[in-house]
């Protein structure tokens, strides 16, 4: 019996080590990031509407992890099942809207370095906030569905127990396949934006060397 208490508290204290971790850098960076993103640098253009954006995704997404770093430490969960539902809401909604973001700032210096000319109308900041403004509706649309399912099953169960009851909610494994896919579609999308966006520097370069050779 008490090798099996032994055996569950393990992961949980690595998971609580794992994201006190991430909280303590995550924090202050995403903070400083967001600040000098705002202080410093023009929302006027696309690139840096998503960059504030991807930093407050970030930012939301770790002050989603306190909480989880009491549980795992200490086992037990003292907010009752809303505020578990919501938590874990926070966390899983800002994952994909932060790999989202990723996406579009990949796409955005597709745009820019592989067709700079024809993307002209479309890399503007009022386009930029739009397609951020969609990004955020989607996350929540896919999300409120979630929350409200996830209270009435932690309600109808035990609560105290919050995410490692949450394994066990019928609903957690086709949004499971979800955050799979979502993620899976974004990874393939950066690696060929960057593909690209590489190639098409490579050639620029050998070209304007052999013009300069010339």
């Amino acid at each position: 019996m008490n090798s099996t208490m032994e055996d569950e508290l393990q992961p949980q204290l690595v998971y609580a080590l794992v994201f006190g971790f991430i909280l303590v850098l995550g924090l202050p960076l995403n903070a400083v990031s967001l600040w000098i993103l705002l202080r410093r640098h023009s929302l006027k253009s696309p690139s840096a509407v998503f960059m504030v954006n991807l930093a407050i995704s970030d930012l939301l997404l770790v002050i989603s992890l306190p909480m989880r770093v009491y549980f795992y430490a200490t086992g037990t969960w003292p907010l009752g099942a809303t505020a578990c539902a919501c938590i874990t809401v926070l966390f899983y909604s800002n994952i994909r809207s932060s790999t989202i973001f990723i996406t579009t700032i990949c796409v955005d210096r597709l745009l820019a370095v592989v067709y700079p000319l024809r993307s002209r109308h479309l890399r503007t900041s009022s386009n930029a906030w739009k397609a951020a403004a969609l990004v955020w509706l989607f996350v929540v649309v896919v999300s409120i569905p979630w929350s409200v399912k996830l209270t009435r099953f932690l309600r109808g169960n035990n609560e105290s127990t919050c995410f490692a009851f949450i394994r066990r909610d019928p609903n957690r494994s086709s949004m499971a396949y979800f955050q799979f896919v979502l993620v899976f579609t974004m990874l393939v999308v950066n690696i060929v934006c960057t593909a690209l966006v590489s190639w098409t520097l490579r050639t620029h370069l050998s070209d304007s060397a052999r013009v300069s050779n010339k």
